[in-house]
């Protein structure tokens, strides 16, 4: 008789107790481990081959969407598809778990099932998405859920967002209206696109432009933004209004908005609602996988920021309108911001020269990246099929110029220096300490810290120095009671200090990552399972100073 077995899919952040057979099978799909005895089937390495052997595929799937926003009528001014400044396009595989998942059932699929001989699967605080998704992709095995991940109602949120942003939005343009003192015309030779303060130190250099910005150049800056990339609170606008006032080299691009901007931002939103129903309507199958709910949430995420990067249309115009300005400069030209920006660039002034600028590490399971096949153009009358792109991209080095070309960019030049790199030639590492650098992304920090935790007791000969994400707020009353070492300790201070002497660097994504490993310092990238890891480092030919770990549950 064939000895049929279980598997146990767990779908928390946080580690979680239970008593099944020890014949069963566990897989985790989240940071959280399911503490049991029974064997663990994860296979990471496998997902991060599975997401480059589907990516084209998976590409190629998303592109198709558009032909349902054209079906809609979702175009702006009829001329290009709403799709281009979608999420959707985008492919935010850091913000959203849909290729992910696939990838996870694939591997479940095709490598569990029939080699452990699984006639059943329980899933575990796994989202109503991922359970939807899996039910429908293995019909022929039992599914049981047995707790499923609660998840807000993502509507009402949007819309209260929505009130938010726009009432917070009329509030910043009154002071800014008020206090701003409009800048003289300027005969600008390039200009570089970015936000204050997000990107701007105490002495008002771009972390990513570095010295590139010449005496005859300007930033165009915006602090209202999208909402997203930066959130001001009411009462600190008046003292960067103040700031700004004080310097030369820049272009407010906020001062040239109206309240009807806003206005018409709002009622086009509502609009929105009830233009994209039947989207919300439709099935989505990938390769069998239903991702139905997957797809609805990022449809959701992009008619809330749809309407905002609408808002900004008539204010570029007239800035590029107002100055003489020969070459604009961008960043996040990958990005729905970006790529909205370009747009107006390309449709009112076809003559200045539009330079899309790599502002981080780019990486082949990176999906944002890539456009797909047939996709791109500069003629008017092929945007609702296919999108327009910068004249010219600056890459950051040979790999990122072959991901930009792999990914559908063209004119693809290497940068003469990485200005945001500029620092590492000032790091001088001839008194390296018994000293090993952890650097977590964003939101993973307490993930890589219960992973590495036990190294970190048992190494007595080596000090930890944990450097939280600038943005991230899990560390900012110390280390957590249940971390508390001797030889593990926080890191506030500039990341040069700590790569001048530390013996080894632990990432998971972060470019830290690669800075060290240009340095020569030896890197060990922790793969997690809740992400596809997008650092450059995995694109690299295995190397002795990289070590990459596909993380397996530590009980």
């Amino acid at each position: 008789m064939i000895n049929l077995r279980s598997l146990y899919i767990y779908g928390g952040s946080k580690d979680y107790k239970i008593s099944i057979n020890k014949r069963d099978f566990i897989y985790h799909i989240n940071t959280g481990v399911l503490k049991t005895e029974s064997q663990c089937l994860d296979g990471l390495e496998s997902i991060h081959n599975i997401a480059l052997k589907i990516k084209d595929d998976y590409i190629r799937y998303i592109n198709s969407l558009n032909d349902l926003f054209i079906k809609n009528n979702l175009l702006f001014k009829k001329d290009i598809s709403l799709f281009y400044f979608s999420d959707l396009f985008n492919k935010r595989t850091e913000l959203f778990d849909t290729f992910l998942s696939i990838c996870h059932i694939t591997f479940i699929k095709e490598q569990l099932i029939d080699k452990y001989k699984i006639n059943s699967i329980k899933t575990i605080q796994c989202s109503s998405s991922f359970n939807q998704s899996i039910l429908s992709s293995m019909k022929d095995i039992n599914i049981e859920i047995i707790k499923e991940k609660k998840e807000k109602k993502y509507l009402l949120k949007r819309l209260l967002a929505q009130k938010k942003y726009y009432l917070d939005s009329l509030l910043n343009l009154l002071l800014i209206k008020l206090f701003y003192k409009k800048e003289e015309r300027k005969n600008t030779d390039s200009l570089f696109l970015s936000r204050y303060p997000l990107h701007f130190n105490k002495n008002f250099v771009e972390d990513k432009y570095g010295d590139m910005v010449g005496k005859n150049d300007s930033f165009l800056i915006s602090m209202i933004t999208d909402g997203f990339h930066q959130k001001i609170k009411l009462n600190k606008i008046y003292d960067y209004i103040n700031d700004l006032n004080r310097k030369k080299n820049i272009i407010f691009l906020d001062y040239y908005l109206t309240a009807s901007d806003f206005i018409w931002g709002f009622i086009n939103s509502i609009l929105l609602v009830k233009r994209t129903r039947r989207l919300y309507k439709q099935n989505y199958f990938f390769n069998g996988i239903k991702i139905t709910k997957f797809i609805s949430k990022e449809l959701e995420q992009s008619f809330i920021r749809i309407p905002r990067l609408l808002i900004y249309g008539n204010a570029i115009k007239k800035v590029f309108s107002f100055h003489g300005i020969k070459k604009s400069i961008f960043y996040l030209h990958e990005y729905s911001y970006g790529r909205f920006f370009n747009y107006v660039l390309i449709k009112y002034f076809p003559n200045v020269i539009r330079v899309g600028f790599q502002h981080g590490p780019a990486a082949r399971r990176k999906l944002l990246y890539y456009l797909g096949k047939n996709i791109v153009s500069d003629n008017p009358k092929d945007w609702q099929k296919k999108t327009p792109i910068p004249n010219m991209i600056l890459a950051e080095d040979e790999l990122s110029k072959s991901i930009y070309e792999e990914a559908g960019y063209k004119n693809v030049k290497i940068m003469k220096y990485i200005p945001r790199l500029k620092y590492l030639s000032k790091i001088n590492r001839n008194n390296i300490l018994d000293k090993v650098l952890i650097v977590p992304g964003l939101h993973d920090g307490y993930s890589l810290l219960t992973f590495l935790f036990n190294r970190i007791k048992e190494d007595n000969d080596n000090l930890y120095i944990l450097k939280p994400h600038p943005r991230s707020k899990l560390f900012s009353e110390g280390v957590p009671n249940e971390f508390k070492s001797q030889n593990l300790s926080l890191g506030f201070e500039h990341i040069s200090k700590y790569l001048e002497s530390s013996k080894e660097v632990i990432v998971t994504y972060s470019s830290v990552g690669i800075e060290a490993h240009l340095l020569n310092i030896p890197v060990t990238v922790v793969c997690l399972p809740n992400l596809i890891n997008e650092s450059p480092l995995l694109d690299i030919p295995t190397e002795k100073s990289v070590n990459i770990i596909y993380k397996k549950r530590t009980y």
